[in-house]
Parts: C-alpha cells; structure tokens; sequence
C-alpha cells in the first residue's frame, strides 16, 4: 500500500514510531489518527473568540466615529477589544508560523503554504465587497469612478480595496477598513522567511535580541523620544508578532503552567492601564496565557471539530456592520454585534468550505511517498 502524505503528517508517523500500524493498517483510519494528532489544541476556538472581539470593538466605533463607547477602552483608556484582537492574532501567527519554518525550512514549501492560506479568502472577500458592497451603497458614479488597476494592486499588495467613496455620509467611509492588518500580517510571514534563509535561527539568542530591540523602539516611541512615523505599525505589529515566535522558540525553556498563565493575567489587568506599558503586557503575558491555553487540552478540543471561521468573519464583519447601520442607523450596538457576528459566521462558514479549505488542502497534497509494508 503507498501512502501518500504532507511533511506535518510525516512529522507526526515520525514521533509516533512504529504505534501508528497498532489496531489497524488501514489508510483511512491512519489518516483519522493523524488529523487527531495535529487537532490537539485549542487555536480555533481562541482565532473564534479574537475573531469575534473584532466585532464587539468596532460596532460602537463604526456607529459613534469614535472610542467614546468602545468598552476596553472606556474600562482602561489605552487599548480597544479590536487592538487586542489583532495582537493576539500576531501572537498566535508569530508562534505557529516560525513552527511551520523550524519544523520544514523549505522555500517553496512555505511560501506555497502561506500564499494559499492568507489569498484566496482575500480576493474573494475583497471582490464581494468592491462588486456588490460597492456599488450597493455608493454614489451612483461608482462604477464609473472605480481603477481597476488600482484594485488590483490594492489585492496583490494586500491592502484594503481602493474603491470610490462609499456609505457616504457615515463614519468611516470605507468598505472595509478591517483588512489593513492583512498587509502586515503577511509582512511578519515574510520577515520568518528571509531570517531562515540567512541562518538567524541557528543563534540561540538572536531571536531574543531582535524582539528586544523592536520593544526598545516601541517604548521609546510611546515614550515620545522617538519619532517612527510610517515604520511605527511594522514595529508595533513585528514586536507582537516576534513574541508569539519567541513562545515556540525558547518553549522547552519556558515553564508552563496554570498557575503562572494566572499570574501573568493579573499583571495584565494592572499593566492594562499603563499608556506605554499596555501593549508590551499584552505581547508578554497575555501571550504567555494564550500560548499556554492554546496547547492545553481539554473539553473545548471539541471545538476542532467545527470548521475555522474565523478568517471569514474577520474579513466580512466590517461591511456586514456597516450595512447593518446603513440600514438601521438608530439600532442598538449590542444587537448590531449579535446581527453581524451571526451573518459573519454563515459567511466565515462559506469562506471556509468553498474557498479557504480547498485551498489548504491544495498546498500539501502529496508531498512525501513511501511504501508501507
């Protein structure tokens, strides 16, 4: 029988020795126990939670124009739900990401992996809204208005969709003004890339060192003492991201436990109503806890066995919210949320089914062969 499998598959047959064939030598029910082995964490249910934390921050800011009504930023007055949404996406991408790298250093392998997961969920959310959000709710020369060359580098560059004005007369006059983070994102993926090919990771403290040095710079520019101007989110977002990769990098030096992600929580909560320190507590200790979480197994693994939404909804919320008050600008915020996280996952649903899996599935196929005996 020939086996046809990708490099994370092989990994595991690899650390399962020889237990793999015990009870059955069936393919079906070996692939059944390998896609067990890569679901034993908690990633999706907490990409679920940040996903829909987006939602909650920027419902009362897309109604008010402002974080006057934003409810983290009301209880600590530094960060928004939506921030600590993002950063803990970075984590968690900083963390997962450099795995992928250290576990297969492959150039085409890893560029294969990420273009396939972060463009294709992309380009359809940003044709859905240039397409049918666009003309839909903006002025009647919107189409005539619209460069399509500018679109097009705005999808390859990863940017939000240049479109004409739209939902004209409201706060935040864009279609979706949810996908910067997009950009920067891919930008880290990049950055894990070019440090692998020139050998940075075979330095046991290089990593350390950079992160270190981005937190120098993120201080001192929240300090006022340095100006950053147009570099300050690549620092922002690369020191949040670098944290998460330091997780997986120095893990089997860092002591897990429960007691310990309790510990960082509380420093959290306090460091939460610090103007310069909120960010770096959130990178440090929040990150530790989520880490910690993600990789403790429990009941909420059940949640694996639903499908990974949180993509969708991070690309749909926005035009979702914007046209919920486009409609019913006097709704109330909390339901706004409900509406638009409820319609966002039957998207995120259809985003994953018919176009995010299919893809993820494309970039692994048969990487490795070997006969089993």
């Amino acid at each position: 029988m020939v086996l046809f499998c990708s490099d994370r598959e092989l990994n595991i047959l690899i650390r399962l020795g020889d237990s793999w064939l015990i009870g059955s030598t069936s393919l079906a029910a070996i692939k059944r126990r390998i896609n067990m082995m890569l679901k034993q964490n908690n990633f999706n249910i907490l990409r679920f939670i940040f996903a829909s934390l987006v939602i909650v921050s920027h419902a009362p800011e897309i109604q008010d124009g402002s974080r006057k009504n934003e409810l983290l930023t009301n209880m600590f007055g530094t960060i928004s739900f939506g921030e600590l949404a993002v950063d803990s996406f970075f984590i968690l991408s900083g963390y997962l990401i450099l795995k992928s790298w250290i576990e297969n250093p492959n150039l085409v392998r890893f560029l294969k992996s990420r273009i396939f997961r972060i463009y294709p969920g992309f380009i359809v959310a940003s044709l859905v809204c240039v397409f049918i959000v666009g003309p839909a709710y903006g002025e009647s020369n919107y189409l005539s208005e619209f460069r399509i060359l500018s679109f097009l580098k705005s999808i390859v560059t990863l940017q939000q969709p240049n479109t004409p004005p739209v939902f004209f007369g409201s706060h935040f006059p864009v279609v979706n003004g949810a996908m910067w983070t997009i950009y920067y994102e891919f930008t880290c993926y990049l950055l894990v890339l070019l440090l692998g090919l020139i050998g940075f990771y075979k330095q046991r403290y290089s990593l350390f060192i950079l992160t270190l040095l981005l937190t120098g710079l993120f201080l001192l520019n929240k300090g006022s003492i340095l100006e950053l101007g147009k570099v300050q989110p690549y620092v922002r977002l690369g020191m949040i991201f670098l944290y998460g990769a330091c997780f997986y990098f120095y893990r089997e030096y860092i002591h897990w436990r429960f007691k310990f992600s309790t510990y960082s929580l509380c420093i959290v909560f306090v460091l939460l109503f610090s103007h310069s320190f909120a960010e770096v507590a959130i990178g440090i200790f929040w990150g530790y806890s989520v880490i910690y979480f993600a990789n403790t197994q429990g009941k909420l693994l059940l949640f694996n066995k639903l499908p990974d939404v949180s993509y969708g909804i991070y690309l749909y919320a926005w035009p979702i919210t914007k046209v919920i008050y486009q409609e019913w600008p006097n709704i109330n915020v909390f339901l706004c949320m409900a509406i638009t996280l409820f319609i966002s996952i039957l998207f995120g649903m259809v985003s994953w089914h018919v176009i995010e899996k299919p893809f993820i599935k494309l970039k692994s196929v048969r990487l490795t062969v070997f006969q089993i005996p």
